[in-house]
């Protein structure tokens, strides 16, 4: 990803070297340039939000927290993990996931970890504290001018079990509409979930349980560092709650 420039200044240099090469000189380099076209695959990033409230599909998980995270990629597919922790230290959540992208496509899968009685090893139904989830999904906006993605997510193992123990596969499925208001990125986004699952707040059956609006903005102190901010306004119709929440990214 942020490695391209790099990846074409090393190609050109070669092709300039060879130029004034003899044909054996020029049979010699070809490993090389084969070695930086192998190594452009990959990509690393960091980084961290800040957020007032950590809300997610609908629900209000934690207060203020601290969220930093960590990826590498290799051509479309990615491994990151991903974190939060409140400022009380009560709430933590550590997520490994492993993606893949290609034309719009996304296929990934997502361990999320809750700390608990159970550790991290623990995959008992009854004492784990993971949630594994299979999500898919499509931008529309990768091949049209239709700024529009679905998305949807299953649980298949972990703690995702109903008043009788049985797993329920809890599923949520949204859409999001995204465009541009001058200088401000604006997100709306539906949530759902389309059977009984954790996600519902005391009802059964077909739900709406995320209706959000996030605005995105990135306000400039020099030519060189500009800070990410973003505000979301949440309303969860399931379970007739509000919620706001503030934060930047660095």
């Amino acid at each position: 990803m942020k490695k391209t420039i790099i990846a074409l200044a090393s190609i050109a240099t070669l092709a300039a070297m060879s130029s004034t090469r003899s044909l054996a000189q020029e049979a010699e380099s070809a490993p090389a340039s084969d070695s930086n076209e192998d190594a452009s695959l990959w990509s690393f990033s960091a980084g961290a939000d800040l957020v007032s409230a950590y809300l997610w599909r609908g629900a209000f998980n934690a207060g203020a927290s601290f969220q930093p995270s960590l990826g590498v990629s290799c051509g479309p597919v990615t491994l990151g993990a991903w974190g939060s922790t409140d400022f009380s230290g009560e709430n933590k959540e550590v997520d490994l996931c492993l993606s893949l992208e290609k034309g719009g496509f996304t296929a990934s899968v997502t361990d999320y970890f809750y700390p608990g009685e159970g550790g991290f090893f623990c995959w008992d139904k009854d004492e784990t504290c993971h949630q594994l989830e299979l999500g898919l999904g499509y931008d529309f906006g990768a091949k049209t001018n239709v700024p529009i993605a679905i998305s949807w997510n299953t649980m298949l193992a972990g703690d995702d079990l109903d008043e009788d123990g049985d797993r329920q596969f809890s599923s949520y499925f949204e859409i999001d509409y995204s465009l541009q208001v001058k200088s401000v990125g604006v997100e709306i986004g539906a949530g759902f979930t389309p059977f009984d699952s954790f996600y519902q707040d005391g009802t059964s059956g077909f739900n709406m349980v995320n209706l959000s609006v996030k605005g995105s903005y990135e306000i400039e102190f020099t030519d060189k560092f500009h800070l990410p901010v973003f505000a979301q306004f949440v309303l969860n119709p399931n379970s007739e709650d509000v919620h706001m929440a503030f934060g930047f990214t660095f």
